[in-house]
């Protein structure tokens, strides 16, 4: 699936009719394109900022998870808004291109209105569409469970009785009055009214300034992301990943601690992912590595949760390094700063990094009594229990400070959320990790740690991209 934005100025001489209108409004708009693999579907979108852009529908282009994604067709009196981060930002410094503004205020019944979209006589061009307001009773007896308060609803200029209004506006078309950005046209799947129902902008601008600011904490297609593999098992055809791992050297991946699994539930090879891709359905650089030797620090058959940490996987075959899809990432020789820190994580099949805050070893130690000392401890800047690192953390995650390996974020079974994420001080333990890189020294380790081990468990992963990030809620506010 793809998403694209498009953009149709109205700068050339155009003649309008006694619906549609040229208008230089145009300059707030954006066409959202999508293509779900049977059909081509567009909707319109506004410009918030140079990366943001405020729709009323956007696809579950990952489809997970469903309780952030929501509903793939809303009903349409549902309140309806969506958020799309873009890749590239939108150059807002040229006189065609400006981000709209969100209102003050709810638009009076009276107000002068218009909705801008794509033309349908004009269909090459976005032009303005007269509205008039209807009364919040009308509107609420023609849809007995509209929410009201969230809601403004329109009817094209002269069309009060009969006459649909959805060959006249598009899903997400701005409607603005008085020149004021008053609220976005819903999706309705079935036009079978003259009334369109927008969803007022007003009442829910406090949604959209936080959202912003979540989907603005993170970035999409990292570049710390060439130095990442993910590792896991298969069982059945089921894939699970384990973790993720850091590539040290062409053919050594460290991670957190690899988990002993029963020779009884492992029968295929194991694998390693690298390589991940940059554009939609690009596989090209994606690459399937089979492994068969690993250590860990520790002798522990699960992840010790308040010990170290620390595992290193051995590739059957060398990486093919490449600067921009896999590389290797050097460890930390000291001299470093804690500060300007980020955590990888994976989600919606994409690799995302977003910024976390060291917590002091003080303020660590009275929460963790019981963690060993070489730790660094972090959580995300803003604790939510709807985004928080128990939700969003795997362990083996890397901790970059500064453009440098810092840590190894560990797993935490079970985690509480409002509590410091455990990472390894990859500077601390420098020293096992260089003493286990020797090649004649892996068949050794391998037999010695790990004897009741069988030499062909299952690892594997699956991994995709998404051209953007959607962050999509259907909501109601009291």
């Amino acid at each position: 699936m793809r998403l694209e934005l498009l953009r149709k100025s109205s700068q050339a001489k155009i003649e309008g009719n006694e619906l549609e209108q040229p208008t230089d409004l145009d300059k707030w708009i954006v066409w959202i394109e999508w293509d779900d693999g049977r059909h081509r579907h567009q909707t319109t979108g506004v410009i918030l900022a140079e990366k943001i852009i405020l729709t009323s529908y956007a696809p579950d282009l990952t489809k997970v998870p469903k309780s952030i994604a929501g509903v793939l067709s809303p009903n349409s009196t549902a309140t309806q808004l969506a958020l799309i981060k873009l890749n590239e930002p939108i150059k807002l410094k040229s006189p065609d291109v400006e981000a709209i503004e969100l209102p003050d205020r709810q638009p009076d019944e009276n107000s002068d209105c218009v909705v801008i979209g794509k033309g349908t006589i004009l269909g090459d061009y976005i032009v303005k569409m007269k509205a008039t307001i209807v009364h919040k009773s009308i509107c609420k007896e023609k849809f007995p469970e509209l929410d009201e308060n969230n809601s403004v609803c329109v009817v094209t200029q002269g069309d009060m009785t009969d006459g649909p209004h959805c060959r006249h506006y598009q899903i997400g078309s701005p409607l603005i009055c008085d020149g004021l950005f008053a609220g976005l046209v819903n999706w309705q799947p079935r036009c079978t009214s003259n009334i369109t129902i927008c969803t007022s902008v007003c009442t829910l601008q406090q949604w959209i300034k936080r959202s912003v600011k979540i989907i603005n904490a993170f970035s999409l297609y990292s570049p710390y992301a060439k130095y990442v593999a993910w590792y896991g098992r298969r069982k059945s055809g089921v894939i699970k990943q384990n973790g993720f791992g850091i590539i040290i050297t062409k053919n050594i991946i460290l991670t957190h601690h690899v988990e002993y699994v029963e020779d009884a539930e492992v029968r295929s090879a194991r694998l390693a992912v690298y390589g991940y891709p940059y554009a939609i359905n690009d596989k090209s650089n994606v690459v399937y590595v089979e492994w068969t030797n690993y250590t860990n620090y520790s002798d522990n058959l699960k992840p010790p949760r308040y010990e170290p940490q620390l595992g290193l996987i051995q590739l059957n075959v060398d990486i093919n390094l490449h600067d921009e899809f896999a590389t290797t990432i050097p460890l930390p020789v000291g001299g470093r700063n804690l500060r300007k820190c980020v955590v990888l994580f994976y989600k919606y099949d994409v690799i995302y990094e977003a910024p976390v805050k060291v917590i002091p070893k003080k303020e660590c130690k009275r929460m963790l009594p019981e963690l060993y000392e070489d730790s660094i401890c972090i959580n995300w800047k803003d604790v939510d229990k709807g985004f928080n690192h128990c939700k969003n953390l795997i362990g083996g995650a890397p901790l970059i400070c500064g453009d440098e390996l810092a840590g190894i974020v560990s797993e935490q079974r079970p985690c509480d959320y409002v509590k410091p994420r455990p990472c390894v001080d990859v500077l601390k333990f420098r020293k096992w990790i260089l003493s286990n890189l020797k090649p004649d020294i892996w068949p050794r380790v391998f037999s010695k740690a790990h004897r009741s081990m069988s030499t062909t468990r299952t690892v594997s992963l699956l991994i995709s991209t998404s051209l953007i990030y959607i962050f999509r809620k259907n909501i109601v506010c009291i």
